[in-house]
């Protein structure tokens, strides 16, 4: 069962963080246990070709078992589609959105309390998401598709969900997408050793790379934590841009005139993840050390979220002077890990950056 109340939310967290970093940082393969599928649109949507391969591929007994077998396949294979294909999240989506598109990410799917499946064959629930800041979002289905009466219960309640989606009406005020399927994330797949079945529970939290498990500021996990007002004292006199580069520079352990800037906030570079090189975006707003960085202040800094989403990286991070506001959080995780494609994510804040810093005697 999925942690439901906010203090079993934030142990589970913890549980995750006090996991060994090489565990932590491993890539099993993410799956998506279905709760909805419709079948018929997933054999349509991808072609004849995309059906034979499916079809030769299943289980041909008539058992409760070869239909979970059937089911999970091709989700497996949807997905495959959709990152050979290259499809894009909600948010990225909606910058330029159009009726046939697909999308596929993790949402918040508001519950549908009159939810009747005995007198009602389709139902729609609201997409609870914050790139829907202009139109209403809804999510339209056949409550004949949902693969028990358990898991159709579920959705009069409000969940965070896996869902792959084809857009169908496009209208000034709101947008009507169709789900392919919607279930929750799982690592409990035949793609996965033994081993990574064993943190299937930790699914919806992983792929956060915590400051500390990157080379390049490990110099600073061992600094204890001064009061906030110190930390806030400091990185107001060092200045936002500087501490911003000192990061850069421990980061890459290379000059300013080796840095690629993609953007003039964004910085594309090789960072080092417990012995392995991987390509790192790291985006930093030049907001005041003093303001908590909040998702309104990376809106208006003309896309922030989905520039570096599309920055082509294996790591996306994001570094403030200041404190970062817990919607951050799982704003960057919705942009960084869609399901079909997830990639590693980190949050280093005023904390971390002071720690890093000190540690590395820059501060």
């Amino acid at each position: 069962m999925p942690p439901e109340t906010q203090f079993e939310k934030n142990l589970f967290y913890e549980k995750y963080k006090q996991l060994d970093p090489e565990s932590r940082n491993s890539s099993p393969y993410l799956h998506i246990e279905p709760s909805y599928l419709n079948i018929a649109k997933c054999l349509r949507i991808f072609g004849s070709v995309f059906k034979e391969f499916y079809m030769a591929r299943t289980v041909k007994e008539q058992t409760e078992l070869a239909q979970i077998f059937n089911n999970h396949l091709l989700v497996t294979y949807v997905m495959d589609a959709f990152r050979d294909r290259k499809i894009s999240s909600l948010g990225e989506v909606l910058l330029n959105p159009n009726a046939t598109d697909l999308f596929f990410s993790i949402e918040t799917l508001n519950g549908s309390k009159n939810l009747n499946p005995d007198n009602q064959r389709i139902a729609r629930n609201i997409l609870n998401s914050p790139w829907a800041d202009k139109r209403r979002i809804y999510i339209q289905y056949e409550t004949y598709n949902f693969l028990s009466s358990f898991e159709r219960e579920q959705f009069s309640k409000t969940q965070n969900l896996a869902i792959a989606c084809q857009i169908d009406v496009i209208k000034n005020h709101y947008i009507i997408a169709a789900p392919l399927f919607m279930g929750t994330l799982t690592f409990d797949h035949f793609r996965n050793q033994e081993g990574s079945l064993t943190f299937s529970k930790f699914a919806p939290l992983w792929f956060e790379t915590l400051p500390f498990d990157l080379l390049g500021f490990q110099v600073g996990a061992n600094v204890l934590v001064p009061e906030a007002e110190t930390i806030k004292a400091a990185m107001v006199q060092e200045g936002t841009k500087k501490v911003y580069y000192k990061m850069l520079s421990l980061l890459t352990k290379k000059e300013v005139s080796k840095w690629n800037f993609i953007w003039p906030d964004i910085a594309l570079v090789e960072a080092k993840l417990l012995g392995k090189s991987l390509k790192a975006a790291i985006l930093n707003v030049n907001l005041d050390a003093k303001k908590t960085l909040t998702l309104s202040a990376l809106n208006h800094a003309d896309n922030a979220l989905i520039r570096l989403s599309q920055a082509g990286a294996d790591l996306l991070i994001i570094q403030h002077s200041g404190p970062i506001d817990v919607e951050i959080y799982k704003i960057l995780k919705t942009i960084a890990t869609p399901p079909h494609n997830p990639r590693r994510f980190c949050l280093v804040d005023g904390s971390f950056s002071w720690k890093i810093l000190r540690g590395a005697g820059l501060l």
